[in-house]
């Protein structure tokens, strides 16, 4: 008695119709190579590194979907800064040195705004007066005034860190400022338009605005806790005051006004982090 051995080159196909074989949707090359380019733009609008912007010009678009990502990048580089210093500096000039290392990640670029935009809008003389003060990229005393005022507390806010939040109090201020960027340029009209309803970028969408929130939200939960979403309620709060103030009061954002609302809020949030850490 023989045995037959059916050889498996002989075996029937099976029928496409009675399996439920996976469906591989592939990966479209161009989609990976446009997100990679967005992401590198991204890193040059908001960092030191890549090419030199105009600060007057914020070309956010689709780029506003890695805001948040470059922002928690920043705060990654000043964390390890700050790990790395604490061992051989007190904590106080630590301080100092991180809030340095914020200015020059950014290449200035948020203070800048800050500082002209406080030009405008401190001691208001009329909307075309305040526009037109805060493209004059001179820095004027309400400015300096400002400045000195904001970079005081981000030192102070920074010495009042402690463990076991100073880490997470110093790593997400810079993603969270860089989220009410885009929440701030999100169907906000464009200040001292000639058309009185023209958007500041209606390039930037629910794609990004959604996008750029999931993210910030999900990392600030996930690293802060009950602290990250107290955090996340305050800034969210701070965020939609300051986009009715300068909807009142310039009828809209400009890109300097936009670079200090980063500014504000990644303040904002480390003083939140400082006060409860």
């Amino acid at each position: 008695m023989s045995i037959g051995i059916e050889s498996p080159h002989e075996m029937p196909a099976a029928d496409c119709g009675d399996s439920a074989s996976p469906v591989v949707v592939p990966i479209d090359p161009n989609a990976l190579d446009v997100l990679w380019s967005d992401f590198r733009s991204a890193l040059s609008e908001l960092t030191v590194f890549g090419r030199l912007a105009d600060p007057s010009r914020l070309s956010i678009g689709r780029t506003a979907l890695f805001y948040p990502a470059i922002g928690l990048l920043i705060g990654i580089a000043v964390s390890l800064l700050d790990w790395v210093v604490r061992a051989f500096v007190a904590q106080e000039i630590t301080s100092v040195l991180l809030v340095g290392a914020l200015a020059l990640l950014s290449a200035g670029r948020q203070l800048d705004g800050f500082a002209t935009t406080a030009d405008g809008l401190i001691g208001f003389r009329g909307r075309e007066w305040a526009i037109a003060t805060i493209r004059d990229r001179r820095l004027g005393s309400s400015g300096a005034a400002a400045i000195a005022f904001l970079l005081i507390l981000k030192v102070r806010g920074l010495d009042l860190l402690s463990d076991p939040m100073r880490a997470v109090g110093v790593l997400l201020p810079p993603m969270i400022g860089r989220a009410a960027l885009v929440c701030l340029a999100y169907g906000s009209r464009a200040a001292g338009s000639a058309a009185e309803a023209a958007p500041f970028d209606p390039a930037i969408g629910l794609r990004e605005l959604g996008g750029a929130s999931i993210f910030v939200a999900v990392v600030t939960l996930a690293l802060g806790g009950a602290l990250g979403l107290l955090v996340l309620i305050v800034s969210g709060l701070v965020t939609l005051v300051l986009r009715f103030y300068l909807d009142r009061r310039l009828g809209g954002v400009t890109p300097q006004s936009l670079d200090a609302g980063a500014e504000i809020l990644e303040t904002v949030a480390l003083i939140v982090f400082a006060l409860a850490s």
